[in-house]
C-alpha cells in the first residue's frame, strides 16, 4: 500500500513539474525550457510505468493471498486491484498531454 502511494506521489510531483515547465514555455518560449522538458517527460513516462507495474504486482499478490485463504478468489478483488493500478498511468499521461499542449502553444508563439 505504501509503495503504491509513494510511486503515485512521485509520478504526481514529476508530472506537475513537467506541467509547470510546459506552462512556462507557453508564456516565454525558450530552447532551454524545451530541452529540460524532454527528459522530464521521459521521467514521467517511466515513473508512471513503474507505478503501474508495481500496482499490478501488488494486485496479483493480494489475489494470490486471498486464493490461499479460501477455495476461490473473488473476481471483484482482482478487478479492483487492476483498476487501482491504472491510476498512476492515467495521472502521469494526462499531465504530460496537457504539458505538451502548452508546448504547442509556445511553439506557435515563437518568432
Amino acid at each position: 500500500m505504501f509503495l503504491g502511494l509513494a510511486l503515485l506521489g512521485f509520478t504526481l510531483v514529476v508530472g506537475l513539474a513537467a506541467l509547470w515547465l510546459g506552462i512556462s514555455f507557453a508564456v516565454r518560449p525558450a530552447e532551454n525550457r524545451l530541452a529540460m522538458l524532454r527528459p522530464l517527460s521521459l521521467a514521467v513516462i517511466l515513473a508512471s510505468a513503474s507505478a503501474m507495474v508495481s500496482g499490478l504486482a501488488m494486485s496479483f499478490a493480494r489475489a494470490a493471498d486471498a486464493a490461499t485463504a479460501s477455495t476461490t478468489t473473488p473476481p471483484g478483488l482482482l478487478m479492483a486491484g487492476l483498476a487501482e493500478s491504472m491510476v498512476p498511468g492515467a495521472v502521469g499521461f494526462a499531465l504530460l498531454a496537457v504539458a505538451w499542449l502548452f508546448v504547442g502553444v509556445g511553439m506557435r508563439r515563437q518568432p
